[in-house]
């Protein structure tokens, strides 16, 4: 049974979720003009993983030099608020899957394209590292 929750958006983009009969299989909109089900607009606080980079040897791709760099997660993220009951917060797919043990974190997913392929929002939401059997 699902519950009551506030959706706090962390990232900066705007998240319009569709739901229904308007998404086809492929989350494909089957109705071009269809309006999203829920508008989640930035919150002003932006959650990131750290990440540091460090140069590597290029390699060349059909005679083109491409430049190369290697990376590593560092153990902190900024900007992610304390759990608060009855509040689920909106981050990126990375720092869903970067955080383990909050079942408060959920990222966009099964994401919902245009006629065009552009993507436009998403159809469900990802929680990942929860510990909790709790469903929402």
């Amino acid at each position: 049974m699902a519950r009551e929750v506030q959706l706090i958006n962390l990232t900066p983009h705007t998240i319009n979720i569709y739901y229904g009969e308007d998404v086809g299989y492929n989350c494909q909109l089957i109705h071009p003009n269809t309006e999203p089900a829920i508008v989640l607009k930035p919150s002003g606080i932006v959650a990131r993983v750290r990440s540091s980079y460090t140069q590597a040897a290029p390699v060349k791709v059909r005679g083109v030099v491409v430049p190369t760099k290697v990376g590593s997660l560092m153990p902190t993220v900024d900007g992610l608020p304390a759990p608060r009951e009855g509040v689920m917060y909106v981050v990126s797919g990375m720092l869903d899957s970067f955080v383990y043990g909050r079942d408060d974190l959920v990222a966009p997913h099964s994401l919902v394209r245009d006629a065009e392929g552009r993507v436009i929002g998403c159809a469900q939401l990802l929680r990942l590292g929860g510990d909790r059997e709790e469903n929402y």
